[in-house]
């Protein structure tokens, strides 16, 4: 309990203390409504789940490897842990959840790495970088969160966008304010600013993103074999014909995802008879692929 009470108050900034505070709140909260303790007590079973908890499992152990990696070579210490938990919750645990995405949206791959090093990490990084005193971010932080709902809910539609349009201009105008305080802090004092953890907190999550991208691509692969290999054994139940099937896929796809893709919404997964009958359908879908 001690050390987590220093790292809540030594690890964190105001703004993220502020949040922590109000998260916790709004947990004890919710779970004051039966309805709402149900629901959470349906969602921990599904995450919970076996295959999730393997996934889960494989990406905090590569995860591991990272860190240690980069702690060999004097990128990371333990004054980076705050950062790497915030990008394992917020980037690592959210490129999972939207996995699907990699096989049927071709820009995926693009848009992570994009995402990773636009110039709005950069404005984000610069306008936590200084913060307020407790109370005044526990003012601010729940009218901030309150605009963005209102912004996301108008938007959704269009007879609320003159409202969406207020809401937007209004966090453009605070976001802009810290900008500009921001910028006068670190021109009092660029020695303190550009320290070397400064400049290793802003490159962390693209450093860490990019590093990221070979496990979730392997990920991605695993999953679009594993729901292939759901559909086949679903239909056939002759285990021998199945691993047949699995092995002919495994060796005409390899791990090219965007070939996996094609293959599994070409391949007809019916029953098949014999391993003539698999070796036609991995043909046809081939052929269909090549037409």
């Amino acid at each position: 309990m001690g050390s987590l009470i220093i790292f809540f108050t030594q690890s964190l900034n105001t703004r993220e203390q502020a949040t922590a505070i109000w998260l916790v709140i709004l947990l004890a909260w919710v779970l004051t409504k039966s309805g709402v303790r149900s629901s959470l007590a349906n969602l921990a079973k599904a995450l919970f789940s076996k295959k999730i908890l393997l996934v889960i499992a494989w990406m905090l152990l590569y995860i591991a490897f990272m860190v240690f990696g980069y702690e060999m070579i004097g990128f990371w210490d333990f004054t980076a842990l705050k950062d790497t938990l915030f990008w394992i919750v917020g980037v690592g645990f959210v490129m999972i959840v939207n996995i699907n995405d990699a096989a049927s949206d071709q820009k995926f791959w693009r848009r992570v790495i994009l995402d990773s090093i636009k110039a709005i990490v950069v404005i984000e990084f610069l306008v936590n970088l200084y913060t307020f005193s407790l109370i005044t971010e526990l003012v601010v932080v729940p009218l901030i969160t309150s605009a963005v709902a209102i912004s996301a809910v108008a938007s959704l539609k269009e007879e609320h966008s003159q409202v969406k349009a207020l809401f937007d201009f209004l966090l453009g105008i605070f976001g802009l304010v810290i900008l500009i305080i921001t910028i006068r802090q670190i021109t009092s004092d660029f020695t303190e600013f550009a320290s070397w953890k400064n400049v290793r907190d802003l490159m962390l999550p693209i450093v860490f993103t990019g590093t990221y991208l070979p496990f979730l691509y392997l990920l991605a692969i695993y999953i679009g074999y594993e729901l292939l290999f759901v559909r086949v054994s679903h239909t056939n139940k002759d285990t021998a014909l199945v691993s047949y099937f699995k092995r002919k896929t495994l060796f005409a796809n390899g791990i090219s995802l965007a070939k996996l893709t094609q293959f599994s919404r070409a391949v007809r997964t019916n029953i098949y008879r014999d391993r003539d009958d698999v070796d036609n359908a991995i043909a046809e879908a081939i052929n269909r692929i090549a037409h």
